[in-house]
């Protein structure tokens, strides 16, 4: 991290956040949060918790990678969520985001589209029954880009928790995820990339891979078995045998 700062200089400037950057949620609740910290707190905050073993739910795994981001001074805590479902896609919305919004769950308005309906042609206000007279524009412009993205890229589910208005009165996501459904990668080899690169599946929290799964694909090899089987059919004392090669 010392020598992250030679390169981005932001991180010996500004106040910072500190998290996991992997599959799971409830960071906050299980003390892997650092909030409006310098580098050295952020780097103590870091080794302290590298490779500590956490229990998210039934899952046990182990914590292996950090993200560091700017902290940014706000309010109000928002939640934001859409997921294609099978017949429709639903906008979820609650002005209760952030580390309780389970405990307000009853506070999220959700919002059915169908798959074929432009976006631009809803009524999304209903969304925010709780927000700011004020902010319901900027909100509302807000939800249509971000469906409007999550349709273009063929995204399953996208989700901010939370997300809030900058100093400027922008929205600014401050913990956001996205679920790619690979069946689609071939029509976004370009738009999927990330910093030039090919989109990584990460592999779920807690999941610990065989030796052979850690193998790259290139290693594999398939050799020619000679295997018989015995088909027994239940019609008097018939028996069929057969005799098959495998695949080379």
């Amino acid at each position: 991290l010392l020598k992250l700062k030679d390169d981005h200089l932001w991180l010996a400037h500004e106040r910072l956040v500190v998290k996991p950057d992997m599959l799971f949620g409830k960071r906050g609740k299980n003390n892997l949060v650092l909030l409006d910290g310098t580098l050295p707190s952020a780097i103590s905050f870091i080794q302290e918790r590298m490779h500590q073993e956490v229990a998210i739910g039934n899952t046990l795994g182990e914590v292996t990678h950090f993200i560091i981001e700017p902290y940014v001074p706000h309010k109000e805590e928002y939640y934001l969520s859409i997921i294609c479902k099978r017949d429709e896609n639903t906008i979820s919305f609650s002005p209760c985001g952030g580390i309780e919004v389970e405990e307000n769950w009853d506070k999220v308005r959700h919002l059915g589209i169908g798959v074929d309906t432009n976006i631009d042609d809803l009524d999304v206000s209903p969304l925010l029954v709780g927000v700011s007279h004020e902010h319901v524009p900027v909100l509302s412009t807000f939800i249509r880009a971000c469906y409007r993205v999550f349709v273009e890229l063929d995204i399953h589910l996208l989700e901010m928790n939370p997300f809030t208005l900058d100093q400027s009165g922008q929205p600014f996501p401050l913990d956001m995820r996205c679920e790619l459904d690979d069946c689609a990668s071939f029509l976004h080899v370009e738009d999927w990339k990330v910093n030039g690169h090919d989109v990584e599946f990460p592999y779920p929290f807690g999941s610990k891979l065989h030796p052979e799964e850690r193998l790259p694909p290139t290693s594999l090899s398939f050799s020619s078995i000679d295997f018989s089987f015995i088909v027994t059919f239940r019609r008097g004392s018939y028996m069929n045998s057969t005799r098959r090669q495998a695949p080379r």
